[in-house]
């Protein structure tokens, strides 16, 4: 079929040029036109119908689709893409815009074709979870081996290829930014094609991915910053376009953006009323008040005020642009898809927060918005809020330079500041670069080859220079102890460190679940599964690193030195509120539970232990420090006068653990009294991995009885959730 579909790109192309300098009404007879002379071709036969073949994997539908049986009568159109490609992820919202304007009743139907780019887009499971991320509602196959890639004569990423309701080769679009002549295609086609009765109004019924599924605590967490203190850990939420803010114990200080029902969204405001669109990087400022957020679908830079508990935005307008240059203040400056973000100096200037630096994935560049009035390359002057290019001339390439503007990036999408160089993970040119933040030069430390366009140089190899090899690296972060950086290389599932001053890459984490030890480095262990980890960051002490391990739908964390691993666990508390000062945990009113009462002797003594039982199908949150009081009679110490406790407060980690040792008063008469405890569990749901607290205040009466003992006498307080 391939030289059909190249004389059938020619004449799509053709009619392109048509259209370029006519009216909306010439337009429209331009296109009736060529539907009609495509139509007599194909009945002629002199270009041929398509179909699907037999042997491909199909997602969101339950069965194999042919234009034999479920796709006759329909308009179909074809998205072949990659599931890595910044510029398919923009045509996501041209097709959801089609979809909402013709259904396939009305008989248009849109197909996705995967043909991957990595050996790791391979996978049906992959590509499954790009299908959850970008909540796709259509169909998708999975051409692994690129046959229709082939046979189709694709030549890039997104292609759009519109199909008659026979398989008629109506039309292809190459590229992003189609969505009108794709709408204006579709509807003109439906029409034509109504008329010679040949459309169908017969429904296809999906099975979709997203209704197979849990729901998770986080959704595609896309990257994580730890705040100077370590007690405050920013997550972007990314599929739940929110940001999180939580403690090293997992539990939510704010939740920012949508809570329950995780819709995405354009707006300023109130922590409870600002909404984000699948919100990537993150930046804070080192007095801990300030969180800045890249707010990638938004196509905007939001701040959050973490004292006002308020988000702004602060660059971009909420529509994808194509400016190159820049140089607007930041709220009428165009952004294209900002994935990162990073605080540093200006090239004049030392203070280390005078510029957000922005990994602009869209246009292939680095960005910068000035905070401050500063110094700029050539000595000139940059005022407050100026947004614009740094480095990249807009071409997406693995091109390094002296010249700033000259230097070419491919979907940059993880940045990180020293004090004098930008550090950045070049994602589909699977490179490490740096950029001297004085000159602006660009040099690449590791990945990627030696021909400036060769975007497919990419692999699993520890090394040195671009003998060294990653798979589209996303996250990354400056280790000052070291003087190295920690990488995420996503799609090799790893985490490795680069060393800039010796351009090497070894493998410091192999998060790869199907590889076993790690064939280059025998210190590498395999301490957590990883999959896709798209952002790291180190604590303070940099003996932890959080990565947001995005397909896992978790943030794993692993001791450095030990190569210990586990899994922070998110909590969120019902008593938590967004209005609320993000210190209180617990709400004071607690429910109350009467335990049964306890006879004990008059110079009764022992242990007091907690048992706590959970609900069916839940655990004890690993690693979670559940909390107890006790709480002595407000007003009335006679309980404390009858009762002595050797500690009144502390925590504990197991179900059932020893928590103090008490003994009655010596001149304890016999009657009655009561001792409370406060009591704060946390666990988690085993089947929605939802993490929670449970809180009560415990009420025991007890009898002193005439009787004396030598013996202990063990008091348990039942804690039943």
């Amino acid at each position: 079929m391939s030289t059909s579909m190249s004389s059938f790109a020619v004449t799509s192309h053709q009619l392109d040029e048509k259209l370029t300098t006519v009216t909306d009404e010439v337009k429209d007879q331009i296109i009736t036109t060529y539907l009609s002379s495509r139509q007599t071709e194909f009945e002629n036969g002199t270009t041929a119908g398509f179909d699907f073949p037999a042997d491909l994997e199909w997602l969101n539908y339950q069965n194999r689709l042919s234009f034999k049986n479920e796709l006759s009568g329909k308009i179909c159109i074809l998205d072949i893409f990659t599931y890595c490609c910044i510029n398919c992820m923009h045509i996501i919202p041209d097709l959801k815009d089609l979809h909402s304007n013709f259904s396939i009743e009305d008989g248009v139907m849109i197909i996705g074709v995967h043909s991957a780019k990595f050996d790791n887009e391979k996978s049906t499971a992959n590509v499954i979870q790009s299908i959850l991320r970008y909540e796709l509602d259509h169909p998708v196959v999975n051409d692994k081996s690129g046959i229709l890639y082939n046979s189709l004569d694709i030549q890039c990423w997104p292609t759009l290829i519109i199909l008659g309701p026979q398989g008629q080769l109506l039309h292809v679009l190459h590229g992003e930014g189609k969505r009108t002549i794709l709408m204006r295609l579709v509807r003109l086609a439906l029409r034509y094609y109504c008329e010679l009765g040949l459309i169908s109004h017969h429904s296809i019924p999906l099975s979709l991915e997203r209704n197979k599924i849990k729901t998770m605590t986080l959704s595609f967490p896309g990257k994580i910053s730890v705040m100077n203190d370590e007690d405050g850990i920013v997550i972007s939420d990314s599929g739940h376009h929110r940001i999180i803010i939580v403690g090293k114990d997992g539990i939510t200080r704010s939740c920012i953006g949508s809570r329950e029902n995780f819709k995405s969204g354009f707006v300023d405001g109130a922590f409870e009323k600002a909404r984000f669109n699948n919100p990537q990087g993150i930046a804070c400022s080192r007095n801990g008040r300030t969180i800045f957020v890249a707010d990638t679908n938004n196509h905007a830079i939001r701040e959050i005020d973490l004292r006002l508990r308020t988000v702004t935005t602060i660059a971009g307008t909420g529509n994808q642009g194509g400016d190159l240059i820049g140089g607007l203040d930041g709220k009428l400056q165009t952004l294209n898809s900002p994935w990162d973000l990073t605080l540093g100096p200006s090239p004049g200037n030392d203070n280390p927060e005078l510029v957000l630096y922005i990994a602009m994935a869209g246009s292939h560049q680095i960005w910068a918005l000035a905070l401050e009035d500063c110094t700029w390359l050539k000595n000139r002057s940059l005022r407050r809020g100026s947004c614009l290019a740094f480095c990249g001339s807009g071409k997406e390439e693995n091109r390094n330079n002296h010249y700033p503007h000259k230097a070419g990036f491919a979907q940059p999408s993880g940045i990180v500041a020293t004090n004098t160089t930008l550090y950045v993970a070049d994602s589909e040119s699977s490179t490490i670069r740096m950029i001297d933040i004085k000159t602006g030069r660009v040099k690449g430390l590791v990945g990627g080859g030696l021909d400036p366009k060769d975007l497919f140089s990419f692999g699993d190899i520890d090394g040195i220079g671009v003998a060294a090899k990653l798979q589209h690296p996303i996250g990354i972060a400056w280790r000052t102890c070291s003087k190295d950086l920690i990488v995420a290389d996503s799609y090799n599932h790893k985490i490795k460190a680069v060393n800039p001053t010796k351009c090497t890459s070894c493998t410091v984490i192999n998060g790869n679940p199907q590889r076993g030890p790690n064939r280059d480095n025998d210190n590498a262990l395999q301490s957590v599964i990883l999959c896709e980890p798209s952002g790291l960051d180190l604590s303070p002490d940099e003996k932890l690193v959080y990565i947001a391990n995005t397909n896992a739908n978790v943030i794993s964390v692993v001791k450095l030195d030990t190569m210990e691993a586990f899994t922070l666990d998110i909590i969120f508390s019902k008593a938590v509120s967004d209005s609320v000062d993000s210190n209180i945990l617990i709400s004071d009113t607690k429910p109350v539970v009467e335990l049964d009462a306890i006879c004990l002797p008059s110079n009764a003594y022992g242990e007091v232990s907690v048992n706590i039982t959970l609900p069916k199908q839940s655990h004890v949150t690993p690693g979670a420090k559940h909390k107890w009081s006790y709480v002595p009679e407000e007003g009335n110490m006679d309980g404390a006068s009858k009762i002595s406790f050797d500690r009144l407060r502390g925590k504990f980690e197991e179900r059932f653990e020893l928590i103090t040792t008490y003994r009655l008063g010596t001149n304890t008469a016999a009657g009655n009294f009561t001792v409370k405890f406060d009591i704060t569990v946390y666990y988690c749901e085993d089947l929605t991995g939802t993490c929670k607290i449970a809180s009560a205040r415990l009420v025991l009466p007890l009898i002193s009885t005439k009787e004396e003992t030598t013996i202990p006498h063990p008091i348990i307080l039942e804690f039943v959730i």
